[in-house]
């Protein structure tokens, strides 16, 4: 059988790479597989990295991004007649098309297709209903990656889709914990106060907890308004002794991680959340990877975020400034109440693992497509004994 991969998301386009990586590194095993990129897309090499798996066994293709905006934008029958042939070029060789995305998928003339969504950001207007629901109605199955995203999915697609949660890699070593607060986010002018409202939070938490330090990290494209807006951030943070690092490596990342002991995360959503559901987070991939380093999260109750904490167990859910700074102190003064929510905020990291979104998923392909899969049922069994080994060790340093 042969399988193509496809992620076109544009919000959340590093969980899906992952998701990508990790599925196809297992259809490999009994099925010709690659993955479908464009020319700026992740490298092997970069996907191997963020991925954490081997892909020796699957094929890459390179195609030209769809040609939205090559032909006549006064003629859409035109438009769509040229994305119509583009989408029935990249699809029809495969006897299976898997399509991650997040705004309205191409139409997929694959024998058998599948697609999973990230969150549905396109609202379908009446008129043009049938004319998309025919593009959604081209995949036989239908999955998303959150109880928030099936709920809106939902409403603005019209279609109810099992859940599928994306998978993690997790970082399972011992951490090495400091008095260190850390917010991971991507630096953006739309959405302007989630970064500036911790760095207003910090400065009245300093005066308390000299000895503790805030790292904001996060990432920045070369748009004019998101640079201008990183600058007035990091002019903020230097008035009050954050550090701010824009673009990140992973290496990075999971080195900042593992020694924070609490990750904050802002939102810019309010009251007027079912107005702008997309600004919620429909799946929040460095969250899960902050508890299973044993980061304690302290979040807004937005989005998806809700479906991964316990308010209490694994962590807070805050609404005002107070509540954020209320929750920081009680862990900052309270080493044991530290240590068994960070305990619990990993064991519920690993519910995330590539394993378990590996079998969901191929169990859906299993009963919709009759599709099998080799499952390595023993090198699986050694990871997860030494996840567990590892992570009891863990446990009883604590």
């Amino acid at each position: 059988m042969k399988i193509g991969l496809y992620n076109c998301c544009i919000e959340n386009l590093l969980s899906s790479d992952i998701s990508v990586a990790i599925l196809a590194s297992e259809l490999a095993h009994g099925h010709s597989t690659e993955i479908i990129r464009y020319p700026d897309s992740r490298t092997f090499e970069q996907l191997l990295k963020v991925s954490q798996v081997g892909l020796d066994q699957v094929s890459f293709r390179t195609v030209t991004p769809p040609p939205l905006f090559l032909t006549d934008p006064n003629r859409p029958d035109r438009r769509y007649e040229a994305l119509r042939a583009w989408s029935d070029e990249l699809t029809r060789r495969y006897d299976l098309f898997i399509n991650f995305a997040d705004r309205i998928p191409i139409f997929s003339s694959a024998r058998q297709s599948a697609l999973v969504i990230q969150f549905p950001y396109d609202f379908i207007p009446s008129v043009y209903q049938m004319f998309w629901l025919g593009h959604l109605h081209s995949y036989q199955l239908r999955l998303v990656n959150s109880y928030y995203t099936q709920f809106w999915t939902r409403a603005f697609w019209e279609i109810d889709c099992p859940v599928v949660y994306p998978p993690v890699p997790l970082d399972l070593a011992t951490p090495l914990k400091e008095n260190l607060i850390v917010s991971v986010q991507r630096f953006d002018a739309s959405q302007p106060h989630r970064q500036l409202k911790l760095i207003s939070a910090f400065k009245l938490l300093k005066s308390d907890f000299p000895a503790w330090t805030f790292k904001i990290f996060g990432d920045l494209d070369e748009n004019r308004s998101n640079q201008s807006f990183f600058t007035a951030v990091c002019e903020a943070a230097r008035n009050v002794g954050v550090d701010v690092v824009a673009n990140q490596t992973s290496e990075q990342e999971t080195e900042l991680l593992r020694h924070a002991k609490i990750f904050w995360l802002a939102s810019e959503a309010d009251e007027e959340v079912d107005f702008h559901p997309e600004q919620s987070d429909s799946f929040n991939l460095r969250l899960v990877q902050a508890m299973s380093a044993g980061c304690v999260p302290i979040v807004n109750n937005f989005g998806a975020l809700s479906e991964v904490i316990r308010h209490g167990e694994s962590g807070f859910f805050w609404n005002q400034p107070g509540e954020l700074l209320e929750y920081t102190a009680a862990l900052a003064r309270n080493d044991i109440l530290f240590q068994a929510m960070a305990q619990t905020a990993r064991m519920r990291a690993l519910d995330f693992r590539p394993e378990r979104f590996v079998d969901s998923f191929t169990r859906e392909l299993q009963k919709h497509f009759g599709i099998t899969t080799r499952v390595r049922t023993m090198n699986r069994l050694r990871r997860l004994f030494s996840s567990g080994a590892k992570f009891l060790g863990y446990h009883k340093q604590g």
